[in-house]
């Protein structure tokens, strides 16, 4: 999820763990432990399409984060002095909030490699945006009362461990209704006679309590959206035109390799002024408002030649964008 997220859940899970013991600085420790991970925005990982695709990958791994804990454990004894706390509880500290960060974002669609290096495979369930309120506000609460209330009394910490909860439950919410509106779509899609190749239910901006449907057909991609406000609102597909074509000469490319596996076949091919561009559908707005996309191709003549890869930033959430999602969780068919 994003850094604030991240910060927020680091500060909150260390002092559940160790804040009795160290007091006030377990948040700060747990801060800046909760952001470690993502510090590989500022490694480069090979290029423009390489560093799309591997982040989260060695800094998010559950296999490396673990074997890291025990350093970072003893630098902090170290720093704190032996009579804080034990090596034993400084470990389990670090550990907790480290593989805490990667376990969270692989709710989200962005994917997260869990077991680099063993696989390579972006885990990513989709079922939270990567910024939503109602998640972060609870646990930011809950490190707010920590830091709040007397140390010697157990208020703080039964709040902040209340506030997790809340979290954990708002993520496996948002699990089963990704799994009802799976349901939903699978079965409206059937009474349309859409067929299609690859399906994906997101979480839509700010909220689980929207969902956007992404349905990629081999020249067709199809996209919906459904408000749990409004559980009656017959699902409406608009339809948008693809042209994988455009890839024949460029299937071997690494970059159009890499696109292909990271997004797991849900991304759209266009051609704007002679350049070939992929863009990944799960992140974005249709029709040309996506996160992520990238120029991997030029017309040159009848042929497309490969180019390198470059990126072209996304338009960012508007203003007239808050009052569509409004509308759609009161049952609009669409953003």
């Amino acid at each position: 999820m994003d850094s604030v997220t991240q910060i927020i859940l680091g500060a909150a899970v260390a002092d559940a763990a160790i804040g009795r013991t160290v007091g006030r600085r377990a948040v700060l420790y747990g801060a800046v432990l909760g952001t470690i991970p993502d510090l590989d925005v500022f490694v480069s990982l090979g290029g423009t399409v390489e560093d799309f695709v591997y982040h989260r990958s060695a800094s998010h791994s559950l296999i490396v984060l673990t074997l890291a804990s025990p350093l970072l454990a003893w630098l902090i004894q170290r720093w704190q002095g032996l009579h804080r706390a034990s090596f034993k509880q400084w470990f389990l500290t670090v550990w907790l909030v480290l593989i805490t960060h990667p376990l969270l974002d692989v709710f989200t669609i962005y994917g997260t490699q869990l077991l680099w290096p063993i696989t390579d495979y972006p885990f990513g369930a989709g079922s939270v945006f990567i910024i939503d309120p109602l998640f972060t506000v609870p646990v930011a609460l809950g490190v707010l009362a920590a830091l709040s209330f007397n140390r010697q009394g157990r208020l703080g910490v039964m709040i902040n461990g209340g506030a997790m909860t809340l979290g954990v439950a708002y993520l496996l919410f948002g699990l089963a209704a990704q799994a009802h509106v799976y349901a939903f779509a699978r079965q409206s899609l059937h009474q349309q006679a859409i067929s299609y190749q690859h399906l994906q239910v997101l979480a839509a901006p700010f909220t689980s309590l929207a969902w956007r449907i992404v349905v990629v057909g081999t020249e067709s991609y199809f996209v919906a959206y459904h408000s749990l406000l409004a559980p009656a609102q017959q699902l409406r597909f608009a339809r948008y035109a693809r042209d994988p074509g455009l890839l024949s000469t460029l299937q071997d490319t690494s970059s159009v390799r890499h696109l292909r596996r990271f997004s797991k076949g849900l991304f759209t091919v266009e051609q704007r002024s002679g350049a070939v561009q992929m863009s990944d559908l799960r992140m974005g707005l249709e029709p040309d408002r996506f996160a992520f996309t990238f120029v991997v191709g030029q017309q040159r003549g009848a042929v497309v030649a490969a180019v390198p890869a470059q990126r072209i930033v996304g338009t960012r959430f508007r203003d007239g964008d808050w009052r569509r999602l409004l509308a759609m969780l009161r049952g609009a068919p669409s953003l």
